[in-house]
């Protein structure tokens, strides 16, 4: 349905916005579950750890998606970075793209970021907003002038043509909404699996994670039932991590 968000919400369109996440949390009260916000173009967008992520016009996706289910536990927060990655890996799949997924909410193609995800809490109201970045037809100018923490890529360079961003915009809310679809039907269980078919980390691989208590290292043991990562530290235990920033040993994905 042309204009339409996620399950019977509304899809708002702007020529240009700020942040498309920060307009949802200025206006959740306003808003009803499933409206969507897109910015054809993004000036002072965000993504995890305070990161810039900019959106030039019909070059890029930013979109944003408020959450409000009547029973909240049917659609936990703490699953809901985990399924727009999901959602953005099937999207690019049908668009011909090999997605990975790298725990938390990070999703590669060719070993390089494609998409960021940052979710929100609004202060004021149980509304969680999802913001969602896709690079859909960025070139290698665009990330040369941008401080890139990893190496990153978009839809344009991996399949070698333009795509129309309506078009991915539309084709990624359809995609999130299965997911959560297929979430509400069978659970955390349905996450796992996806990850682990599509897990950009090898299990044993060392890896070292940035948490908000410091860095921590250990060999990856993939994604526990709440979410969180697992790491077999130098004593053998399990360590498990509710947030955090992952970076490789050796910059190599499967």
């Amino acid at each position: 349905m042309p204009n339409a968000g996620l399950f019977d919400g509304r899809l708002l369109v702007f020529d240009e916005l700020p942040s498309t996440n920060q307009w949802l949390l200025d206006h959740a009260a306003e808003c009803r579950h499933g409206d969507a916000v897109r910015a054809v173009a993004q000036t002072a967008g965000r993504g995890r750890f305070g990161r810039q992520w900019l959106a030039p016009p019909d070059r890029a996706l930013a979109l944003s998606v408020l959450l409000r289910p009547e029973d909240p536990a049917r659609l936990p927060a703490a699953w809901v970075g985990a399924l727009a990655a999901v959602g953005i890996r099937n999207m690019l799949e049908r668009h011909g793209l090999a997605g990975r997924l790298q725990w938390p909410n990070d999703v590669f193609v060719a070993g390089r970021k494609i998409a960021g995800i940052l979710a929100e809490q609004d202060s004021a109201s149980p509304s969680l907003v999802l913001g969602l970045g896709i690079n859909v037809n960025l070139t290698d100018r665009d990330f040369a002038h941008r401080p890139l923490r990893q190496p990153a890529t978009s839809m344009a360079l991996e399949a070698h043509h333009d795509f129309d961003v309506p078009t991915v915009a539309a084709d990624l809310l359809a995609a999130l909404e299965a997911a959560i679809r297929a979430f509400d039907a069978e659970g955390p269980a349905w996450v796992l699996r996806q990850w682990s078919a599509y897990d950009a980390l090898a299990k044993g691989q060392t890896i070292d994670v940035q948490t908000p208590d410091g860095p921590a290292s250990g060999a990856y043991r993939g994604m526990d039932e709440d979410g969180r990562l697992v790491l077999a530290a130098a004593d053998g235990e399990p360590r498990r991590y509710w947030s955090g920033d992952v970076s490789l040993r050796q910059a190599q994905y499967p």
